[in-house]
């Protein structure tokens, strides 16, 4: 009797046990079994849709087209003898003012009357040396220009960018003089003053921040992909944007992912001031070193889960799954409880591998995504070769990409092996608890009667 007591406990305490598995998750059996098989849960999310994205434009002096023909020569000249621009007031009054008292004594008005060739020599002298004079400042700003146009310097296309920019305020402040406008851009020091990049705010002069050309982008990318309208904000997205965000899974904030991408592919800093550092860039770490390191990171959080040194909280699962195409249940750590210390172990270092491997590849498919649609925004668009050399980061995140599947060959791609295999063990377990519980349940009914 004794015996068989000890057996129906044993029984029943397998089929609670059971029972408490297929109550850790809503539906933890079939479902999670096959779609482990097929490569995920369900296929990837798709990017979250909003009616109206909000319309982003560039500064109202680029509408002026920068057309240098539209100066008003009316409004120059009588600017001019107005006295409103000083040219031709300051010249005339020096000149009425001196002459009176020198224009007999000048040696050239003496020259002339002796010797009226000699005048027409040093003349043509005089002419002579303006029109080399003029030549070498043409020489030197065709130089210039090749220095920074296509072949030049990244800074110095900046510096090339920023001098249109300039031209286009002061065609547009001045009315339509010609004169204020160049006497007011002559005064400038155009890389000082900076160019307009993301969000239309001026980036690489004085006391401005540097073009980040990786880390803008990407949080532009971010912002805009969660419809908010301060595209440049750091910050996280709103309660009501994290519901369907698959970047909020991986990325907390705009912030967060500027950081993580600049962190694989690097960055470069570009300055157009006198005096400033012009560019600087920073070595990536690339996705492999990133795999590693989050693989050794997911390994301690396992870990934790399974002691139970942190509770089954979504925030806690969600740190060592890789929605949507792996995510790691209560029931499949339940399942792990159940094996001894070391092969509990091992099973752990399998799936914080898989894991990694499967979180990387998604976080690597965003962080393309993220690029592709800050690379739109229209500062970026038109700052120089800003948009190909967006093309080259999304080229090196595709290549680091290539070289973890290279690592992870024989690892089975995106879905988990070892959680399937696990789960297919439970699903057998529970099938043979089955028929036990449904024995147990009918003799009860039996002696109930």
């Amino acid at each position: 009797m004794t015996i068989k007591k000890t057996t129906l406990s044993m029984a029943i305490a397998f089929a609670l046990a059971s029972q408490s598995v297929l109550a850790d998750v809503k539906s933890p059996r079939l479902t999670s079994v096959y779609g482990y098989e097929l490569g995920g849960s369900a296929l990837p999310n798709q990017p979250t849709r909003f009616n109206n994205f909000t319309l982003l434009e560039l500064g109202v002096e680029w509408e002026a087209n920068m057309g240098c023909g539209t100066f008003d020569p009316q409004v120059t000249v009588s600017n001019q003898l107005n006295g409103l621009t000083q040219g031709f007031q300051n010249m005339m009054g020096n000149i009425i003012n001196n002459a009176t008292a020198a224009v007999a004594g000048l040696p050239a008005l003496i020259i002339q009357r002796a010797n009226p060739g000699l005048y027409d020599l040093l003349q043509q002298g005089v002419l002579q040396g303006k029109l080399d004079m003029d030549f070498a400042e043409a020489s030197c700003e065709d130089i210039q220009k090749m220095i920074m146009g296509e072949e030049g310097l990244p800074w110095e296309k900046g510096a090339m960018a920023t001098r249109q920019q300039t031209w286009a305020e002061e065609i547009n402040d001045s009315g339509g003089d010609a004169v204020a406008a160049k006497r007011d851009y002559d005064n400038t020091n155009i890389g000082n003053e900076g160019r307009e990049w993301v969000c239309g705010v001026k980036h690489g002069g004085i006391g401005q921040p540097k073009v980040e050309t990786v880390y803008d982008v990407v949080v532009a990318g971010y912002n805009i992909l969660h419809n908010k309208n301060d595209i440049c904000n750091n910050g996280s997205p709103t309660l009501a944007q994290r519901q369907d965000s698959d970047l909020y899974k991986y990325w907390t904030s705009a912030d967060a992912a500027g950081d993580w991408v600049t962190s694989v592919v690097g960055e470069v800093k570009l300055d157009t001031c006198e005096g400033c550092r012009k560019i600087e860039t920073e070595a990536g770490f690339s996705l492999e070193v990133k795999h590693s390191e989050l693989a050794a990171s997911i390994n301690d959080d396992l870990e934790d889960l399974v002691t139970g040194a942190t509770a089954l909280t979504w925030q806690n699962l969600n740190r060592v799954s890789a929605p949507p195409v792996v995510v790691i249940t209560p029931s499949l750590i339940n399942t792990i409880r159940k094996r001894n210390a070391s092969g509990q172990t091992r099973l752990i270092e399998d799936i914080a591998n898989e894991v990694a491997y499967a979180r990387i590849a998604e976080m690597s498919r965003l962080a393309i995504r993220m690029l592709r649609t800050g690379q739109k925004e229209p500062n970026v668009q038109s700052f120089p070769n800003a948009p190909e050399e967006i093309d080259k980061v999304i080229n090196v995140m595709r290549e680091n990409m290539e070289l973890v599947k290279e690592a992870a060959k024989d690892v089975k791609p995106i879905a988990s092996a070892t959680v399937n295999q696990l789960l297919i063990d439970e699903e057998s377990n529970l099938r043979k608890a089955k028929p036990v519980f449904n024995t147990m349940q009918d003799n009860k009914e039996l002696r109930l009667e």
